[in-house]
């Protein structure tokens, strides 16, 4: 309660007695404690200066703010230089400087550094009072806000951090909330969307970009919102005429989106895929127009046979009959007829020969090469002996391939070395093979009389002689049949040669998985 007592006299001034009135304050200091204990909890404390006593005052939560002890008596000069140095301290004296002038009030939040050394942020809010147009006295309020603020300013730097990774990306970037206004817009998206950022932040995504209300683009991103998933896409934009790939990532607060632009890649793809079915239509083609060839070739090959084997029966027949009767130029005449008969029979069986490479239809099964390349010697032993052939090798592989089509690789290749020596000189041939990582490389090196370089790719062409039949036989297909079967068995022929010293024959073979 709270008791006011006055004394009552008499017209003269005589004591009569008192005069007491007593209030009840309950609730006035139940409100002045809820007040304190608010404070408290909130921090805040007060203080007061007197301009004209130059008395000052500090609340206990004020000291217990700039953990001062209680005896200390504040002073207004001191207590400027609690503030810390810098803005802060400049802050507050321009502040109660403008006050003390022309009553100004000031709130503002400052860094101080307490009695322990202890920097904290404030709130300090002031006010003047002035009698007379003179200011008397200054007053206001501390509050201990340095939790909140060390939190702002730790968002403001992520959010900082952010920003910049977001403006030094590569891609375009831009955030919506749930209600579509768009929140961020990096300048990527200004250069990729010809959109600059003052004419959308805050504004509604599909009023800037009505064109494409209903677009792949519009469907995805409200898929993305109400499915709460991850969405990549691809889609075209025709007022741009651009293709962006797009991943949008929804969130509690609506959408993030990045998109890069893809035209040069997308519309390289579309040409690649244009090309791609253009070569497969040329392959196509190819594959029937060689289909065709090779039935032709194997066809006129076959039928050609039967009137030949007729010619050279019947100038047989001629030359029987009638030798008595044709001179020696006749006879001469008809030995030329029957040679160039059969050696065009010859060609039409190599022609044959070779339109059944790959045709045949023989299985892969397991080889050891050093057996194979013994049978191909047996079979030119005749060959071997008239020339004096050394023909060395050792350690051949065993692989999985076509027997019969390596085996008349292997034949063509040594024949050849065989065939073109040195005149006077043995022929001395090695055949070695090399392992490598897919492949195995396959070399027959000869002494012979070698190949200009100029020739090294035209002597694998069908029908390509180097030398007059009369000083080599041989219709000029062989190597022709290698390559064909040595590229059908996943490899590749080629080779090196010196004039006069010899040639070197290199192919490869591709490694299969049954290999021992």
């Amino acid at each position: 309660t709270n008791i006011a007592s006055n004394p009552l006299l008499d017209e003269n001034g005589v004591y009569n007695g008192t005069l007491s009135m007593v209030t009840d304050i309950t609730e006035k200091k139940k409100l002045e404690e809820l007040l304190e204990k608010s404070n408290k909890m909130a921090r805040i404390g007060s203080w007061e200066y007197n301009i004209l006593t130059q008395a000052h005052y500090w609340s206990p939560i004020t000291r217990e703010i700039f953990e001062e002890e209680d005896d200390l008596t504040p002073d207004l000069q001191a207590s400027i230089t609690n503030y810390k140095s810098g803005a802060s301290r400049s802050s507050i004296a321009n502040a109660l400087e403008k006050a003390i002038k022309d009553g100004t009030p000031w709130d503002l939040e400052l860094q101080i550094v307490t009695a322990k050394g202890k920097e904290l942020w404030v709130r300090d809010i002031g006010e003047a009072e002035f009698i007379n147009g003179k200011c008397i006295r200054l007053y206001g309020s501390f509050q201990d806000i340095d939790a909140r603020k060390k939190a702002e300013i730790e968002t403001l730097k992520v959010f900082e951090e952010k920003n910049i990774i977001l403006e030094s990306i590569g891609d375009a970037f831009f955030a919506i909330d749930k209600e579509w206004t768009v929140t961020y817009w990096n300048k990527e998206a200004e250069k990729m969307l010809l959109v600059p950022k003052n004419k959308i932040l805050g504004n509604n995504l599909w009023d800037i970009f009505s064109d494409s209300i209903g677009s792949e683009s519009y469907k995805k991103y409200h898929e993305a919102i109400e499915t709460n998933e991850v969405i990549n896409f691809e889609d075209y934009y025709a007022p741009l005429d651009k293709w962006f790939e797009i991943s949008a990532y929804p969130s509690v607060t609506g959408l993030s989106v990045f998109l890069k632009d893809e035209t040069d890649r997308k519309l390289s793809d579309m040409r690649l895929s244009a090309l791609n079915l253009e070569l497969t239509k040329h392959v196509n083609d190819l594959a029937t127009s060689n289909r065709e060839l090779e039935e032709f070739a194997y066809v006129a090959s076959h039928d050609l046979q039967e009137p030949l084997r007729m010619v050279i029966g019947f100038l047989g027949q001629i030359e029987k009959k009638y030798k008595d009767v044709i001179d020696d130029k006749g006879k001469q005449y008809i030995h030329f007829a029957v040679d160039g008969a059969k050696r065009m029979r010859q060609i039409i069986l190599d022609l044959l020969e070779f339109s059944r490479i790959g045709r045949t239809g023989d299985t892969e099964k397991h080889t050891d090469l050093n057996d194979l390349v013994q049978e191909v010697i047996t079979l030119c032993q005749k060959q071997i002996k008239e020339t004096k052939a050394i023909i060395r090798f050792k350690n051949l592989p065993s692989l999985v391939t076509n027997q019969t089509s390596l085996r008349q690789v292997f034949q063509n290749l040594i024949s050849n070395a065989v065939k073109y020596h040195v005149k006077g000189k043995s022929p001395v041939i090695n055949i070695s093979a090399e392992e490598r990582e897919t492949h195995w490389q396959f070399a027959i090196t000869d002494n012979g009389i070698g190949i200009e370089a100029e020739y090294f790719n035209k002597i694998f062409l069908i029908f390509q002689r180097l030398h007059n039949k009369d000083e080599y036989s041989g219709t000029g297909i062989g190597l022709a049949v290698c390559k064909k079967i040595i590229e059908n068995l996943g490899g590749e022929i080629w080779l090196e040669s010196e004039m006069n010293k010899g040639s070197t024959f290199y192919f490869t073979i591709l490694k299969k998985q049954l290999e021992t």
